[in-house]
């Protein structure tokens, strides 16, 4: 009986191992965000003038068809620097006609969420997979190429939209890297959505990440000033209910890693939007997001306070979305 057992498991494995390596072949060949937007600048890097890196505020907050001049969002949501730090490295010297890049700085990102357990991000796992399968950048400590076995963001619907050839599913982002999903509809309780992270500042551990995260920080600004490209960071709008709970302590941080990306890159600006009152309750997503009615009416301020000498529309929107 034991035998059995043995050879019964021996032969479903067998069997099981070919399908998963087939499933993540197959989706190496499906379109997602992640392999359109390097697909994008390994093609048309040479076009473009303002790249947008980043995390989800710059990712859903800025239309790059309004902010004109062969401008491409290549922020995806929940980027840690780290990933920024090494895209920056890897393009940036590349791009033989970029001006600008704009990164997004947020309220307490210099504590690794990816480290640090008070603010565990729970999609870890699946950013280290996305980010070492089409990006082909490893995290440093172990293997996280299995979407299978790591991954959280989707598989199953890509195979299926895959199949019933929905292409409509597959688009998540347009030609310019711009986020598709409707952000309108937004929950009843939005406001009470994406609350701040409490830290314990002086806790060792904490104090690693920092030190860490502001490594990543710099490395994005380095590499702006060896290429002579301006590097423009920016802290999106955040709702009244987020900004009541941040501290004194965490602002003056978030200055502290503005001061040593300026002491790296001397003609770095920032443009801290974070409390402006500009923005209502229509102009978020929730606390922390703004949405497509705040990325609306965001995108044209930041253009007319960052980059007065782009004009028009941007040209480089014949890029076809992968079928």
């Amino acid at each position: 009986m034991k035998k059995l057992l043995i050879r019964t498991a021996v032969f479903g494995v067998l069997c099981i191992f070919p399908i998963c390596v087939g499933i993540e072949l197959l989706l190496l060949i499906i379109p997602n965000e992640y392999s359109y937007k390097r697909q994008y600048v390994e093609t048309k890097g040479d076009e473009i003038k303002v790249l947008i890196l980043g995390s989800s505020h710059n990712r859903n907050g800025i239309i790059p068809s309004l902010l004109g001049d062969s401008t491409f969002n290549m922020a995806i949501d929940g980027r840690y620097p780290y990933y920024d730090a090494v895209l920056a490295e890897r393009y940036v010297p590349t791009m033989k006609n970029l001006k600008y890049v704009i990164w997004n700085l947020g309220y307490n990102w210099q504590y690794d969420n990816y480290k640090y357990s008070i603010i565990k991000h729970w999609k870890e796992s699946s950013f280290r997979c996305m980010y070492e399968k089409y990006f082909d950048i490893p995290y440093p400590g172990f293997h996280n190429w299995s979407e299978l076995i790591n991954s959280n963001l989707d598989y199953g619907m890509r195979i299926m939209n895959y199949f019933i050839r929905n292409e409509a599913a597959l688009q998540i982002c347009d030609s310019l890297g711009e986020f598709l999903e409707q952000r309108s509809g937004k929950s009843s309780v939005w406001k009470n959505s994406k609350k701040v992270s409490k830290i314990d500042y002086d806790n060792p551990e904490a104090k690693k990440c920092f030190e860490e995260t502001l490594g990543y920080m710099c490395r994005i600004a380095a590499v702006c000033e060896r290429c002579h490209v301006r590097l423009i960071v920016i802290t999106t709008p955040h709702y009244k209910g987020f900004l009541q709970n941040v501290s004194s302590r965490g602002l003056a941080e978030m200055q502290m890693c503005v001061d040593a990306m300026k002491e790296v890159c001397p003609t770095m600006q920032y443009y801290n939007y974070m409390m402006d009152s500009r923005f209502t309750d229509d102009d978020f997503f929730d606390v922390a997001h703004l949405s497509d009615i705040g990325a609306k009416k965001f995108t044209p301020i930041l253009k007319e306070d960052c980059f007065p000498d782009l004009s028009g529309t941007s040209v480089i929107q014949d890029f076809p979305i992968p079928n």
